[in-house]
């Protein structure tokens, strides 16, 4: 199936079964923004000549890490993904292809099959998150997530632009931040899970603060 318009898909045109998916630890895509790839294995290559070919959809998830599997690709994964349109590509002189996902829609996984170019395919289901392609409402604290962010970033020693950060739309900054964090891949799951930006972004603060307790009290996560 091919989108009516591939490059401005509308909600109702998003296709119905075998969308693409990339199963990558700690990467997840979140709407309106963008993720940038480096694919080099050939099932993965494979795929995305594929996804060019058709609606240039690829939902990125997360590998269950309870799943000892040797291989990402086959591991059991997340019910819960997000994809992603491939809206820029380039093919390097090693055999790469550098591709840039933008953030689309999420969706539940209702069912996978092996395609046969090596990699999953998933049926989606995206009843659940219409709102995804929506203006998200003006209810944000910007404020305090801001400053839940600069705290974690000051007591771990990392360092980003918050002047650039703090002119972003605030659905965009939740988005982006989500994607960027450096937080564990069961925290990214649930921020791909939270019910809505607003969600997030509250969740957001609190995998800071959380962060911040741990640190004072000489404790680990596991």
């Amino acid at each position: 199936m091919s989108l009516a318009n591939p490059f401005f898909p509308q909600f109702e045109d998003l296709p119905r079964q075998g969308i693409p998916v990339f199963p990558l630890p700690g990467a997840i895509v979140l709407p309106g923004c963008d993720l940038h790839l480096n694919i080099f294995e050939p099932r993965y290559l494979n795929m995305v000549n594929d996804a060019l070919s058709t609606h240039r959809l690829v939902a990125m998830v997360q590998p269950d890490p309870g799943d000892d599997s040797s291989d990402i690709g086959a591991a059991r994964i997340a019910r819960t993904a997000c994809a992603g349109r491939i809206t820029s590509y380039q093919e390097t002189n090693d055999g790469r292809i550098m591709i840039v996902l933008s953030g689309v829609c999420r969706l539940n996984i209702v069912s996978e099959q092996l395609h046969e170019n090596g990699y999953r395919t998933a049926q989606p289901d995206w009843s659940e998150f219409r709102l995804d392609m929506m203006p998200a409402p003006d209810s944000i604290d910007v404020e305090n997530l801001m400053m839940a962010i600069e705290k974690y970033l000051g007591d771990n020693e990392m360092q980003t632009n918050i002047d650039s950060l703090k002119k972003l739309p605030p659905e965009i900054l939740v988005n982006t931040l989500s994607m960027h964090m450096p937080f564990e891949p069961i925290d990214k799951q649930g921020l791909i899970e939270a019910p809505d930006v607003d969600a997030r972004a509250k969740l957001l603060v609190a995998l800071c603060e959380f962060s911040g307790a741990q640190d004072e009290s000489g404790g680990t996560r596991h």
